[in-house]
């Protein structure tokens, strides 16, 4: 006879493979709030990075700047992936199955199961940083010189002029390429940031699984020190 679970066990199982994409794994770790640190350091650097490109006279000066910034993002993206899933995978080795599943019990104030909004900020870092390595694959094959895009739509950029009734010193061209470059310097500052929490959140899951053995070993030496004293 097969054994069979109560309705919350039953709720509680199926919520653990209710993902079935990694699309879906992302949406669903958007329930967890932002660091708002990251978000506003991200922003005034693009910010800087616009207003410091709106200085370049043309357009495609600042596509060939982005395709060689791309090489770097393309690069230290890929790496630190690597890096953080090693990290990851190690974490998750060496961590008490008990801990995982008392935590899929509980809920936290997100709507996510605590086990869940563990791993999903994880999950989350790894899908920017491989979202932003194709942009950087993109962003290098599109815009490196010598490629059909680059040599038709930079000098069509540059020729690209205000109507009469607009007077404004840059060019429309220039400020396209430096929105390009802003939006492109934003993303890379803010997962170097993601970086610095990912870390972080390393070492907080550890110490609750450090501190969940803890527990446990007093609450039984306690147990043990009780039935002692009856003795």
């Amino acid at each position: 006879m097969s054994r069979q679970f109560s309705t919350e066990q039953a709720a509680i199982l199926k919520d653990l493979l209710k993902e079935k994409t990694l699309f879906a794994l992302y949406r669903n770790s958007l329930k967890i709030p932002f660091s708002r640190f990251n978000f506003w350091i991200s922003c005034v650097g693009g910010l800087s990075a616009f207003v410091a490109s709106l200085w370049t006279v043309k357009c495609t000066d600042l596509l060939d700047s982005l395709s060689a910034i791309s090489v770097i993002g393309i690069s230290s993206s890929i790496s630190l992936l690597g890096f953080l899933l090693a990290g990851f995978s190690f974490f998750a080795s060496v961590s008490d199955r008990l801990l995982f599943c008392r935590m899929a019990e509980l809920h936290h104030e997100c709507g996510l199961s605590y086990l869940k909004y563990n791993f999903l900020v994880f999950m989350r870092v790894f899908v920017e940083y491989l979202v932003f390595s194709v942009v950087s694959l993109l962003v290098l094959v599109l815009l490196q010189k010598g490629t059909p895009f680059r040599e038709q739509c930079g000098p069509l950029f540059d020729a690209w002029l205000w109507p009469n009734w607009v007077s404004l010193p840059v060019l429309p061209g220039t400020i396209l390429g430096a929105l390009l470059m802003s939006s492109y310097v934003g993303f890379f500052l803010f997962l170097l940031l993601q970086l610095k929490s990912f870390i972080f959140n390393i070492y907080h899951v550890v110490m609750t699984n450090i501190r969940w053995a803890l527990e446990t070993e007093y609450l039984e030496r306690g147990s043990e020190t009780g039935d002692t004293n009856k003795e």
